[in-house]
């Protein structure tokens, strides 16, 4: 769904816009790779989203061995949380209790 459903608010050069991930990903031209044939230029679409298909089953298969019980997903959680949530709530945190007694 997230891939090819799901639509997301995205800051483009026009201004915000709401867009699909398969839709932002783009051919990669021969202009700039000349080496590649018409055909590899034609499929590096559909090539880049099978490739991110594998990644991202290589990565749950491995964190699905190394934690069986599901606890990297807690941890992924808990990293989102406090890395992007957060992450202003917790600056102005360290800045108000570490460097209060500066002034800027």
């Amino acid at each position: 769904e997230f891939m090819f459903r799901d639509e997301l608010h995205v800051q483009t050069k026009s201004g915000p816009k709401l867009k699909r991930p398969c839709a932002m990903l783009e051919k990669i031209p021969r202009a700039k790779y000349p080496d590649l044939t018409e055909e590899e230029e034609e499929i590096s679409v559909p090539l880049q989203t099978l490739c991110q298909a594998i990644f991202d089953s290589i990565m749950v298969h491995m964190m699905n061995t190394v934690s069986p019980d599901g606890e990297w997903q807690q941890l992924k959680q808990e990293l989102f949380e406090r890395l992007v949530r957060t992450k202003t709530q917790r600056c102005v945190e360290i800045l108000e209790k570490s460097y209060h007694t500066f002034d800027v």
